[in-house]
């Protein structure tokens, strides 16, 4: 069993020394990652050529995964299907294990510590780049507080446009409602006090803070983008990517209709049952049917 293409080749060499079938597992939409590097990377010709010629390095790995191993596997069906858009011959060899929530990243003293019954404060976790959208988040809070919505946004993550983002914020008065506490190590604390995790990412394949906060037992909504609705499912728990205006409504929705956020946390405990399984007994089991 392989995890990730830059082990492909040394799978392949064991399939032959050993004469083994070969189980190769794609822990990302590497493709759909770099194109959207190529958005972040806008004006900048040297950069966005070096990723193009990256995309079509790993369209080559996965012409190879798909010809040369006996099963291939993806985190969510939004992954897998992308890689079958391209190379859909190999639809046969394909299944999805998704990401599990067990020891040891997910602890159990983190389990159920969030207990919020009200929505004030929104939490994000990620990068505060174009990917994760932040941006976004940070629109929707301002759209928020202009319609008199008492909310507070704490925002964990860093990056190369973290002091222009804290600029955004000073220039348009918003240092009331949003903070950014930086590069944390551990993020699981801060799922503890808040009151609503918000994940506007613009591609994700299948992002952990999704699952970290279904551990801690904090509701969850996110933009429907790559494997996020293989998670979460509900489009009560979903919104539209790079739309402050729909990030907000669903928010403003929360908080005008206590009944509404209490629903969010009903369909997250709901979530979390399916994420409770054995993920080293799913690969076993798949390589002793093939």
């Amino acid at each position: 069993m392989i995890h990730g293409e830059s082990h492909l080749f040394a799978g392949l060499y064991l399939k032959k020394l050993i004469r083994a079938k070969l189980l190769f597992a794609f822990r990302s939409n590497t493709v759909m990652d770099k194109r959207m590097s190529i958005i972040e990377n806008r004006g900048k010709q040297f950069e966005q050529l070096a990723i193009s010629l990256e995309i079509l390095k790993f369209k080559g790995y996965e012409k190879i995964v798909g010809k040369r191993a006996d099963l291939i596997l993806f985190q969510s069906e939004f992954d897998r299907e992308s890689y079958l858009s391209r190379v859909p011959r190999f639809r046969s060899k394909t299944a999805v294990i998704r990401g599990n929530i067990s020891e040891p990243h997910f602890r159990a003293e983190y389990k159920d510590i969030n207990t919020s019954s009200h929505l004030r404060t929104l939490l994000f976790i990620g990068g505060v780049g174009e990917r994760k959208g932040i941006r976004h988040l940070i629109e929707a809070v301002e759209l928020l507080k202009k319609e008199n919505k008492d909310v507070k946004l704490i925002a964990v993550g860093g990056g190369s446009k973290l002091e222009s983002r804290k600029e955004y914020i000073r220039d348009h008065g918003l240092e009331d409602a949003i903070v950014f506490m930086g590069r944390q190590s551990n993020p699981f604390p801060f799922f503890k006090d808040a009151d609503l995790v918000v994940v506007p990412s613009l591609f994700d394949s299948y992002p952990d803070v999704v699952l970290e906060a279904l551990h801690t037992g904090a509701p969850v909504i996110a933009s429907r983008v790559g494997g996020i609705p293989d998670i979460l499912c509900h489009d009560d728990l979903l919104f539209e990517p790079a739309n402050a205006r729909a990030i907000a409504d669903r928010i403003g929705e929360m908080i005008d209709q206590p009944s509404r956020y209490l629903e969010a946390r009903r369909l997250c405990a709901e979530r979390r049952k399916e994420f409770l399984f054995d993920w080293a007994e799913e690969h076993e089991r798949l390589m002793r049917c093939d």
